[in-house]
């Protein structure tokens, strides 16, 4: 068995959002150890399909899409569908898809049982980065328009008055300084994201 960096795992997700956790510490049977490693095992695999999407090339991660697609149309299961959502939300490949992935995620966590603690975990994870990725993108759009806006009031300043083109020096002034700020913040937001990706987890 690939060997396990099991803390790193653990931390990942409880600096990312709180969460329940038993550690393998309080754990007393061989049957609860079995589970736990298999439920372990399975959160290697999503991250190492997350990993991969990303680091092939353009033909191979298409392939990788489209084998991981197949599976759930085969099988529909909510471990299927919840990879496919994976890879959706993973951006950095030809299919990958925020905003759909979001959605189909946020559906298979509110309406299946069937993934594991670990699993439905890890999804909120995600989603909750995603969603500070997709907020501060929208914001960084509206920014962008009103500096758009604002700059075509000042190129036409012969058709406006003098207390237009104030309000749209003001209003450009103010989008760059956020725009500043906000490009920073989505730089942390999607690096987090990538940092999930990049974890290893293993147990012996």
């Amino acid at each position: 068995m690939n060997r396990v960096r099991l803390a790193g795992c653990i931390v990942a997700l409880m600096v990312l959002q709180s969460c329940s956790w038993v550690g393998l510490r309080s754990i007393k049977t061989p049957t609860t150890v079995d589970i736990a490693r298999q439920e372990l095992s399975l959160i290697d695999n999503h991250l190492t399909l997350m990993h991969d999407i990303t680091s092939g090339n353009y033909q191979q991660q298409v392939d990788l899409f489209a084998d991981v697609v197949s599976q759930r149309e085969q099988d529909a299961s909510a471990r299927n569908r919840f990879r496919e959502a994976l890879l959706l939300i993973t951006s950095g490949h030809p299919n990958s898809d925020s905003g759909r992935g979001y959605a189909e995620l946020t559906t298979i966590l509110e309406q299946s049982q069937d993934l594991t603690g670990l699993e439905r975990n890890l999804a909120r994870v995600i989603l909750n980065e995603t969603e500070n990725v997709m907020i501060l993108e929208a914001r960084n759009f509206e920014l962008r328009t009103t500096l758009s806006d604002s700059q075509i009031v000042l190129d036409q300043k012969d058709n406006f008055d003098r207390k237009s083109l104030s309000q749209a020096r003001k209003e450009l002034e103010s989008a760059h300084q956020e725009i500043d700020v906000l490009e920073v913040e989505l730089a942390q937001a999607r690096a987090k994201l990538d940092a999930i990706k990049r974890i290893e987890v293993t147990s012996e």
